[in-house]
C-alpha cells in the first residue's frame, strides 16, 4: 500500500510541474485551494461588509442630518409664531427651564401648520405667565392628530367658561340617592380656583349636539384623549346666587326666577384640567342660535334665568 501511495504521488508531483510550467501558476490540490478560497471569500466578505458599513453611517448621518434639520426648523416656526402671539406685559418670574427643555422635546416633531400654532399659544401664555400649562398637557397635546384638534376646537364652540366673582367654583355636596357617575355642585361656594369649562346637557342642547355631529362615540373619543370627564356633575344654582358664565367673549349670569331654595338639578360635561388649560388657547365664535337654545332650555326645564352682562371673568 505504502509503494502503491508513493508511485501515485510522484505522477501527481510531475502534473502539478507541468501545470505550473505551462501556466506560471501553481496547481494546488483542492483541500488547499478550498482553504485558500475560503480565505479569499473572506476577505471579500469582510471588505463588502466595511463598504456596506461605511454606507449604512452615511446614510444615518443624512437621515439624522435631515431629521435634525426638519426639527430645528418646525422648532423656529413655533417660536416665530409664540412671538407674534406675546401679550404686551409679562411676568417677571422666569420661565422654568426644564419646563422649556421639555416643550421642545415634544415640540420639535410637530410639523402640521394647525397644530403648531396650539404649541406657540402655549409657549406664549407659558412665557407670559410662568405655570400655565402642566408637562402633563404638554404630552396629551403631542397625542393629538389635526383631526383631533379640530374636533376639540369645534367641542369648545360650544362650552361656557363658568366662573364667579372672585373666580369661584362650585364644590361637591351630598344629595340623596346619587348615582356612581354623578355628583352634586353647589354654585353659592367659594373656592378660589382657575377657569372651568362646561356643557349644559339640557334636553334640547343634547339635540342640538346630535345635529352637530356630536354622537356618543365622537364625546368617548375626547374623554379617551384626556380632555372631557368621563362622569357627568350635576349642578345647582343655590338660592340668592347667581352663576356667572362666559361665552364667545361675552359675559352672561344664570340665577334662578324664584330663588327657591334646593332648585332643580341639571347636568353638565366638563373638561378634565388638561382640556381646561387646552380651551384657553381655543377662540370661540359665539353662536347665537347655539345661545338662544341654551337659554331657553333652562328658562323652560330648569326656572333658571339666562342675561346679558358686560364684564367678561374668563
Amino acid at each position: 500500500m505504502t509503494s502503491e501511495l508513493a508511485a501515485l504521488t510522484k505522477p501527481v508531483s510531475k502534473l502539478i510541474a507541468a501545470v505550473r510550467s505551462a501556466t506560471g501558476v501553481l496547481y494546488e490540490p483542492t483541500r488547499i485551494r478550498r482553504r485558500a478560497k475560503a480565505e479569499s471569500d473572506a476577505l471579500v466578505l469582510r471588505t463588502k461588509a466595511e463598504i456596506e458599513a461605511a454606507e449604512l453611517a452615511q446614510r444615518a448621518a443624512a437621515r439624522l442630518s435631515y431629521l435634525e434639520l426638519r426639527r430645528q426648523e418646525n422648532i423656529d416656526s413655533i417660536t416665530e409664531s409664540a412671538i407674534g402671539l406675546l401679550p404686551e406685559d409679562v411676568s417677571e418670574e422666569e420661565t422654568d427651564d426644564d419646563w422649556m427643555v421639555h416643550f421642545f422635546r415634544l415640540a420639535q416633531d410637530v410639523s402640521d401648520e394647525q397644530i403648531q400654532q396650539l404649541w406657540a399659544k402655549i409657549l406664549a401664555n407659558e412665557v407670559a405667565t410662568s405655570g400655565s400649562f402642566s408637562l402633563r398637557t404638554l404630552q396629551v397635546l403631542q397625542t393629538l392628530s389635526r383631526d383631533d384638534a379640530r374636533l376639540f376646537e369645534d367641542y369648545c364652540q360650544l362650552l361656557f367658561c363658568v366662573t364667579r366673582e372672585e373666580h369661584q367654583e362650585a364644590r361637591q355636596v351630598s344629595r340623596r340617592n346619587p348615582t356612581k357617575h354623578e355628583r352634586v355642585v353647589d354654585s353659592s361656594t367659594t373656592v378660589r380656583t382657575g377657569r372651568r369649562y362646561m356643557l349644559f346637557l339640557f334636553p334640547n342642547v343634547s339635540m342640538f349636539l346630535a345635529d352637530r355631529g356630536f354622537s356618543h362615540d365622537t364625546l368617548n373619543h375626547l374623554r379617551n384623549l384626556g380632555l372631557v370627564n368621563f362622569r357627568e356633575d350635576l349642578f345647582q344654582v343655590g338660592a340668592g346666587r347667581k352663576l356667572y358664565l362666559t361665552y364667545g367673549g361675552k359675559r352672561y349670569t344664570l340665577e334662578d326666577q324664584y330663588a327657591v331654595k334646593g332648585a332643580s338639578s341639571y347636568s353638565v360635561q366638563a373638561l378634565t384640567d388638561i382640556g381646561c388649560q387646552l380651551a384657553d388657547i381655543i377662540e370661540v365664535s359665539s353662536d347665537d342660535l347655539y345661545l338662544t337654545t341654551v337659554s331657553d332650555d333652562a328658562a323652560l326645564n330648569y326656572q333658571l334665568l339666562m342675561e346679558y352682562g358686560e364684564e367678561n371673568l374668563c
